[in-house]
This record gives C-alpha cells, structure tokens and sequence, in this order.
C-alpha cells in the first residue's frame, strides 16, 4: 500500500474522527500513543483511552492541539527515550494492519514514522559531523608533529584513542552512540519502569504485538 503524504488539515480531520472512537483496537491506541511520545508526552499521562481522546480534542489551550504541535516539532527537540518507546509500539505494525483497524489513524502513523526516521537521520548526521571533526583534528596534530600529517588510519586511530581528555570527543561520541549512556544521565529506572509499561500494554492488549 502507497503510504500517503502528511496533511496537516487531513491530520486534523482524521484525528478527529479517532477520539470519537470509543472501544479502540490495540494498533490504534499504539498509533496515538506513538504520537503523543514524539510530542513530549509521558506514558503515565496516557492511562486510558479516553485521556487521549481528551489530548487530541482538548479546546483550552489551542497552542497545544496535537496538529499544532506536530506542525511546529523539530526532530532535535525529541528526547531520545521518547523516540525509543515509540519506535517499539509502532514496530510491529505495518500501515495495511493500521489501515484495515482505523482508516483514519494511517495519517498519524505515517507521522510519527516520518519523525522518528528524521530523528535516525539527524542522528547520523551530528555522528558524521563529529567524524569528520575527529579526522581533522587528527590531522592537524599529525601535522603539526610530523611536518607532513601523511599517517596511516590505524595511526589515526591511535592517536584519537590517546587524546579524548584533551579533545573532548570521546565522551560527547559515546552519549551519541550509547543509548545506555543517556538513560543514566537523565534518570535510568525512570525510563526502565516508562519502558515496561509500554511493554505490558502491549501484552495485554494484544499478544501478537508483542516484540
């Protein structure tokens, strides 16, 4: 099935038709999940079904309709956490499977696939950024010691191996490649326990979804 491209009035429309939807199916309910952890949401703010039909028809505050916020979201504001949680509730659904559940979800599955891959790629992005930072580096010092900075990679390697205090790279590298890295520096178990709710809503809601 061709996946359709993001509207930002057809996402209106569609998530309107989703909050009037009264006993969803467990593709649907990871679907709007997905989307409202992208958007900064935590999982214990989306207890029931009927919290996030509220989220997404909510009139009080209109800066903090889903759309609007979904408009203005930048890939680099995403907390990493919040991408990991929702990679694993929309892993095992195709846009067939959220189709054939909710016709009107597959705009805001689309969504949040398209987010979480503009996050993959930034991240691949900043990773290459800081490579080529490395080899430069590595060649100016190589320079500056051998006069001609022509060294092999192996060379290369050893001596960004031996300078990551001095240059500071070694750690920024790692808090990039790690995600292990970042959950504890934001809080570990907080993110454990955020994990295992996700995992047992899975469970219980549908047992084929189960990674």
């Amino acid at each position: 099935m061709e996946q359709p491209e993001f509207d930002a009035d057809k996402m209106e429309d569609d998530l309107l038709q989703v909050a009037k939807i009264r006993r969803p199916g467990a593709a649907l309910h990871n679907v709007v999940m997905a989307m409202f952890l992208l958007l900064g949401e935590t999982h214990r703010e989306m207890a029931d079904w009927k919290t996030l039909a509220d989220m997404i028809t909510q009139t009080e505050k209109p800066e903090k309709r889903p759309t609007v916020r979904m408009s203005n979201l930048e890939a680099s504001s995403i907390a990493r956490e919040q991408v990991h949680l929702a990679k694993k509730l929309l892993a095992p659904l195709t846009l067939d499977k959220v189709n054939m559940e909710c016709e009107a979800a597959t705009s805001c599955f689309v969504w949040s696939r398209e987010k979480i891959q503009e996050v993959d790629d930034l991240k691949r992005s900043l990773r290459k950024e800081r490579s080529n930072h490395c080899n430069n580096i590595c060649n100016s010092w190589l320079a500056m010691n051998d006069g001609n900075g022509r060294e092999s990679t192996l060379t290369q390697t050893k001596v960004y191996s031996e300078t990551p205090k001095a240059l500071g790279l070694k750690k920024d590298r790692e808090e990039e490649d790690d995600f292990d890295a970042m959950e504890k520096k934001r809080d570990k178990r907080e993110v454990q326990e955020e994990e295992l709710l996700v995992l047992k809503w899975l469970v219980s809601k549908d047992k084929d979804l189960v990674l």
